[in-house]
């Protein structure tokens, strides 16, 4: 990243941009030869975004993925992308229904190991956070174990 020498800069960020394959959001797809993940890059690289938060549900694959594709490729090096996960919670916040989403950002600088495990059989989310006894959170509509 690179270091600024005068005062306060706009930049642009966008802290929702999911991964081709993404689960639940695979908006993108390619005729052809063409690479899907090439167009998505390119994309990137020409937005005029200096701060992203890739973004998958309920884990961090998509973030793992981007990074093996971008990891040799110096034009990403003045960019920031922070591992984004998102959480549909079981909660109804107006009367049509809708969902509460939830964003899970994480520091870029961090290690991936041990972030975000999903037992999919069981359910059982563990997430690096400390919750107050009472706490409860709701996993695609059923109630998650949270531990340390």
């Amino acid at each position: 990243m690179k270091t600024f020498t005068k005062g306060s800069e706009w930049r642009k960020w966008d802290m929702q941009i999911h991964v081709p394959g993404a689960s639940h959001a695979n908006q993108y797809s390619a005729n052809g030869e063409v690479d899907v993940w090439q167009i998505f890059l390119d994309y990137i690289k020409k937005s005029g975004v200096s701060v992203f938060g890739i973004t998958d549900y309920f884990s961090i694959d998509g973030y793992k993925t981007f990074l093996s594709k971008i990891k040799d490729d110096e034009s990403f090096a003045n960019f920031v992308f922070f591992p984004c996960i998102e959480l549909r919670l079981d909660i109804s916040v107006n009367k049509n229904s809708e969902q509460l989403q939830c964003h899970l950002i994480f520091d870029y600088n961090c290690g991936l190991a041990g972030w975000f495990q999903v037992d999919r059989a069981g359910d059982d989310v563990k997430l690096p956070l400390v919750l107050t006894e009472g706490s409860d959170i709701a996993f695609e509509g059923r109630p998650a174990s949270l531990v340390q």
